[in-house]
């Protein structure tokens, strides 16, 4: 038995996975056991987990199955009550799961506990520590983004949600039902983490643990592919539609429009600004009429 579990979801990035598991063998807490799961990558990632990382457990799926499906799995696989996740393309510094960790056995009120998240390339600057929805918009609002990690230095704060890197409880995880097939990607954490809020517990960020994510600036621009774009639209309207209530439904759909068209103008700037612009429709049209098949586009 272990008292934490590590679960890395990847897709074709070998050489970034490589370099995760790599940082968390430097991790000062060591009583954890590293679960890996593979949605089906193409790169020899396979080969790679069976050459050099034969003490992780590695688990495959025999087709792509997204990213909220790899999420499940993980958590079902644990030992651990205590699950940390962590998406491929991070480093994570070595004090942060003992960190979390003493704060996480302490704080039994806590559902979902998580580190600030820097960038891999300027680690001193924070690319968010975790998010707020705007209560009339329903906007996500990334916290600290661009600040000094040092802004956040010795604080603990409580949030609506977290991408990346958190850690959760296992038992609260599934007995909210996992995240949902109806959100395979964008989102899926999100959904899962604020249906644990709603059992009562808290989502809290520490500001002492910290992991360093390679991901570009901005975000959204630089992100702009149909796949992604699809999933941006789809997700948000079943994420608010079905985990909002009352009055803030009402104020999310007089909104529905404005986020239309902030997909659609971030459409633009896609290489395929047809195929973009195509996704964003299809995502709109999926997440309004309930519709929530596997799509590659």
């Amino acid at each position: 038995m272990v008292s934490l579990s590590v679960v890395i979801p990847t897709f074709n990035r070998k050489e970034k996975l490589k370099r995760l598991l790599e940082s968390l063998k430097q991790s000062t807490y060591t009583d954890f056991e590293i679960i890996v799961v593979d949605d089906a990558s193409s790169d020899e990632t396979d080969a790679l987990m069976r050459s050099s990382f034969s003490d992780v457990r590695y688990f495959r799926h025999n087709k792509i199955e997204l990213v909220g499906k790899s999420r499940n799995d993980g958590i079902l696989a644990s030992a651990a009550n205590l699950v940390l996740m962590i998406d491929d393309d991070n480093t994570i510094d070595p004090h942060a799961i003992e960190i979390l960790m003493r704060f996480a056995q302490s704080n039994g009120d806590c559902g979902v506990i998580a580190p600030v998240t820097c960038f891999y390339d300027r680690p001193d600057v924070i690319m968010y520590a975790g998010s707020r929805f705007h209560r009339i918009t329903k906007k996500t609002e990334f916290l600290h983004s661009g600040e000094d990690r040092s802004s956040v230095k010795g604080r603990t704060f409580e949030t609506d949600g977290f991408a990346n890197s958190f850690m959760l409880r296992r038992d609260l995880a599934i007995g909210a039902g996992l995240t949902t097939p109806k959100i395979p990607f964008s989102g899926e954490d999100g959904y899962l983490q604020l249906k644990i809020k709603k059992m009562g517990y808290r989502l809290v960020c520490i500001g002492d643990a910290l992991v360093f994510h390679d991901a570009p600036d901005n975000r959204m621009f630089m992100r702009a592919t149909p796949f992604r774009l699809y999933y941006f639209m789809r997700g948000k309207l079943t994420f608010e539609r079905e985990l909002d209530s009352g009055t803030g439904i009402l104020l999310f759909s007089a909104f529905i429009p404005a986020f239309f068209l902030w997909y659609f103008f971030t459409s633009m700037k896609g290489e395929n600004k047809l195929a973009c612009m195509k996704s964003v429709i299809l995502g709109a049209f999926d997440g309004l009429f309930s519709r929530y098949p596997l799509r590659y586009v």
